[in-house]
């Protein structure tokens, strides 16, 4: 599943090497899907999403192109399996799938191509193409690659807006439900949140945790029982009288003693709170 230009050089050079066993499709966003245009009307660069109504503005700012490459449509058509059109609430649930399960942040119009398989597969048409093109069996073998982007020239700030809020929030009724005289480290938050690679996203939340919040985030501490650095709770001797005036046990050079201080994780789901 593809997004565009380039994608479409990706595609050309799979069909040459691997031929029928590669199903390409153009994935653009609704808001902008002028290769689509391009290909039914068949005016590929004559083509625009102003001239059907569209407005062109989406998240996906990278691909937000009005007008079509004549080029990359014309030597792509012959064999391409089609075009997919996925709105922009959709990419941002990619987005935030892709980060919460695989801790990789992508701009919004490099997670586009996550929607095809989706699409494939509960959607009508999707469903018609793959009894068309596939067996049963053949259809749970089959690959799903998506040429993407990154994001890491995104400034932080920004993907914070983009990304973060809900998964913050969620480390924050998790944090809470840590009772005095316990603690957790930021890699048991993640995965009790489902994401195990995301330790460093929960230390994130942590230190913009909101002011007057009452979010006990001095109890989150790292794997081997050592504190915070010092630009966290005004530094980790104020983190370790907190903690010390909680009853959490400490077992030398000022380390929790994590055999008997961890806590046991939420009993029921902490999404419910």
């Amino acid at each position: 599943m593809w997004g565009r230009w380039w994608p479409g050089g990706v595609l050309y050079g799979l069909k040459q090497q691997f031929g029928e066993h590669v199903h390409g499709f153009m994935m653009e966003p609704t808001a902008s899907p002028s290769m689509l245009l391009g290909l039914v009307t068949g005016l590929h660069d004559s083509a625009s999403v102003y001239n059907t109504g569209l407005t062109n503005q989406t998240i996906a700012d990278g691909l937000a192109v009005a007008t079509p490459s004549r080029f990359v449509g014309q030597r792509i058509e012959p064999f391409l399996s089609g075009c997919m059109t996925v709105r922009d609430e959709t990419l941002i649930q990619l987005q935030k799938k892709m980060f919460s399960k695989q801790n990789i942040y992508l701009e919004p119009s490099a997670a586009i191509g996550l929607a095809g398989r989706d699409l494939l597969e509960h959607t009508e048409a999707g469903k018609r193409y793959i009894e068309m093109n596939f067996t049963e069996t053949a259809w749970k073998q089959t690959t799903h690659l998506v040429w993407s982007t990154g994001g890491s020239m995104v400034p932080m700030s920004e993907r914070e807006g983009m990304l973060m809020s809900n998964f913050y929030e969620e480390v924050y009724v998790l944090t809470k439900q840590i009772p005095p005289g316990s603690v957790a480290t930021y890699g048991l938050i993640a995965r009790w949140l489902g994401n195990p690679r995301g330790a460093r996203a929960v230390g994130w939340a942590l230190q913009r945790t909101p002011h007057g919040a009452r979010i006990p985030a001095h109890r989150v501490v790292r794997r081997d029982g050592t504190l915070a650095a010092d630009h966290v709770f005004g530094g980790s001797d104020i983190q370790k009288e907190l903690l010390e005036n909680e009853g959490v046990p400490f077992s030398g050079n000022d380390r929790i003693d994590m055999n008997k201080a961890v806590w046991s994780g939420p009993v029921t789901d902490c999404f419910d709170a």
